[in-house]
Order: structure tokens, then C-alpha cells, then sequence
């Protein structure tokens, strides 16, 4: 399979040089596919002079100049004025007029989410496309929507939300019926908004008719724990769950260094415990999750976290190929169609 991504070489904090070490990183791997492209939009001179340190990279890449990016701190309204000059944007459009089947930005999640919306659309029946991303547990991985892109949702949404979290599980997890919660406060039905209760309500009402085990709410407390397959919730508790969890395994690296680093016996313990914690480290390491695709758009948007270095682009790049070869969009449209008739006749607030 001839693959192309398209790549927003100016989003991030640490653009282009993470964007461009990072697929330096997925081209030294063993297994990657020659048959793979990548077309950079940016700063051509700045873009350039980064690959000119990275000989073997250069016969898969091309560089389209444009000349200006998204700023971190720049809403959708005040970009749509100059879009078509920005890397994001044109590197949008290559996925909206075929030319690549994913596009990976670490651009700003909203207005990376605007201009996709603009230039792709979403997917008939889906009024809000998600971010979703795989979060590690005690016993495999669960999936978790939305992570940002919506901070108030209605009750139909949240119901989208549970659709497309499990369509997603079944594809790229395996999961041939998953569980699906809703975040909450507490488990009591009484508990949280009232878009969640009556999502809750709907769900439970239908539930002979999901194509998925949905077990109501779940608490934050819970999630590591393993119980389910997908967590479906508003954008703003989810970016907000999202970032403690980086932030606590941030912590505990941290804590686990200092308390290493005490004296000669502390260093001598953590040389023999390093066998033992490297891959518990590793586990926790966000760079390894990194990549989250927006659920909901006709074309493939994956977006890599604002903060990633080489390592963590690299990551979302191969999480976007993986999406690729495993016709992701394609399954993904043809269980939402089951979903549409559940909704145009029995779910619907």
C-alpha cells in the first residue's frame, strides 16, 4: 500500500525541529515501508536546513513553503481571515482533495478542529467530530472521548460520543462488544449534568439495541482499573483527565528520580530496581500514547500532543499509519450507519 501523510511541520511548541527529527525517528525504524511519503508544510528555509541533518530522510519527504503558522494561542475566528496561508491549513487540504490519506499537526487542537471541519466536514449524522486516544490500565488499554476538541455537550452528543468510542474499540482494539461508561461524578443516576443523566437514561432504554455493553457511569478513580473499553465524556473534563494523568505519572517519575538520586545506597538500589522499572517507566511515559485521531471527520485528522519532542511526533506519525493500514475510516463509516438507524429511530432526546 502507497501511503502519503501530510504533515503540519509548524505546529507545536517545538516545531519544525521535533516534527522533523521525529520522522527521521520512524524512518530508522526496522520495519518502516518505503512505500511511505511524507509532504511537509512550512517554512521552507527553516524546514530545510533541519533535513539537510538527516540525509536518509530526504528522498521521502517534500517541502511546500507557506508562508504562516497557528499560534498556540490564536482562536478559529481570527485564523479563518489568512487559513489558506497557513502549513495547517494546506496541509488540511491534502487529505480534503485526496492527495494524502491522514494529515498529523500539533498544532492548536481547536482551530486544527475548525479548519479540518472547514475543509473535510464531518460524517453525516455526526453533529461534533471527538479526540480520541488510548489510555493505558491495570489490564490492556481503554479508549477515551472527547479529550478537547468539544468543552459543552448535549446528551445526543454524548451518545455520538459512545457510538464512535466503541467503533473505535472494535477496530483498533479487538473489541468484538465493548464496554462503554459515561464519566461522572458518582454512579448514582442522580449525579452530574443533566446532559449526562439523560444521556444515561437514553443509553439505558436502548440498551438491547447497542451495538456495544453499555454499564453507565464511571468515576475518574475507576478508569485505571480496567472495567472497561471505552469512556465517553464532555471535552473539558476529558482534557482535564487527560492532563492530570500526564501530569501524575510526570510526578511519580520525578519523585522516583529524586528519591534515587538521596545518596551512594540510593543510587546502588536504583541501579539494580532499574531492570524492573524501566518498563513500568516506559508504561508511563505519555511520548509512548501519544497521537489522538479526531473521531467524526470524512478524512483522517490526527492530532500529536502541543508539547512533543521528536520522540512523541514520531509516535502519532506511526499511530496515524497503523489507522491507514487497518482501513480505519472505512470500518468506522460502516458501523456508524447502524448507529444512524438506532438514532433516526429509537435514540434520540
Amino acid at each position: 500500500m502507497n501511503i502519503v501523510l501530510s504533515i503540519d511541520a509548524m505546529g507545536g511548541d517545538n516545531a519544525p525541529r521535533s516534527v522533523v527529527e521525529g520522522l527521521s525517528l520512524v524512518v530508522k525504524k526496522s520495519g518502516f515501508n518505503n512505500k511511505i511519503k511524507f509532504n511537509l508544510f512550512g517554512d521552507k528555509n527553516r524546514v530545510s536546513k533541519i533535513v539537510d541533518e538527516f540525509p536518509k530522510l530526504k528522498k521521502f519527504i517534500t517541502i511546500t513553503h507557506c508562508d504562516k503558522s497557528v499560534g498556540g494561542s490564536e482562536s478559529i475566528t481570527s485564523v479563518v481571515r489568512y487559513m489558506h496561508e497557513t502549513s495547517m491549513f494546506n496541509a488540511i487540504k491534502m487529505v480534503r482533495d485526496k492527495k494524502a490519506q491522514a494529515i498529523v499537526s500539533s498544532g492548536n487542537s481547536g482551530v486544527l478542529m475548525g479548519l479540518s471541519k472547514i475543509a473535510i466536514s464531518t460524517v453525516a449524522g455526526i453533529d461534533r467530530p471527538a479526540i480520541i486516544t488510548l489510555i493505558p490500565t491495570k489490564k490492556d488499554f481503554l479508549s477515551m472521548l472527547d479529550l478537547g476538541a468539544n468543552l459543552e455537550v448535549n446528551e445526543q452528543q454524548l451518545i455520538d460520543f459512545a457510538f464512535l468510542g466503541a467503533t473505535y474499540a472494535q477496530v483498533i482494539n479487538n473489541k468484538k462488544h465493548p464496554i462503554v461508561n459515561l464519566l461522572n461524578i458518582g454512579t448514582e443516576e442522580s449525579k452530574g449534568f443533566k446532559s449526562i443523566q439523560n444521556a444515561n437514561a437514553i443509553l439505558k432504554e436502548n440498551l438491547s439495541k447497542l451495538p456495544f455493553e453499555y454499564k453507565g457511569y464511571i468515576e475518574p478513580s475507576k478508569i485505571f482499573d480496567g472495567d472497561t473499553d471505552v469512556v465517553a465524556t464532555d471535552g473539558f473534563s476529558g482534557n482535564i483527565s487527560l492532563k492530570t494523568m500526564e501530569g501524575t505519572a510526570s510526578f511519580m517519575k520525578s519523585l522516583l528520580k529524586k528519591a534515587f538520586m538521596k545518596n551512594i545506597f540510593c543510587k546502588l538500589v536504583g541501579l539494580v530496581s532499574s531492570i524492573v522499572l524501566k518498563p513500568v517507566l516506559k508504561r508511563m511515559d505519555a511520548r509512548q500514547y501519544n497521537g489522538a485521531i479526531f473521531l467524526g471527520l470524512k478524512g483522517m485528522v490526527v492530532k500529536s500532543h502541543g508539547g512533543s519532542d521528536a520522540l512523541g511526533f514520531s509516535v502519532a506519525v506511526e499511530y496515524a499509519i497503523s489507522l491507514i493500514e487497518k482501513d480505519f475510516l472505512k470500518k468506522l463509516n460502516e458501523n456508524l450507519k447502524v448507529r444512524k438507524e438506532l438514532s433516526t429511530n429509537s435514540i434520540s432526546s
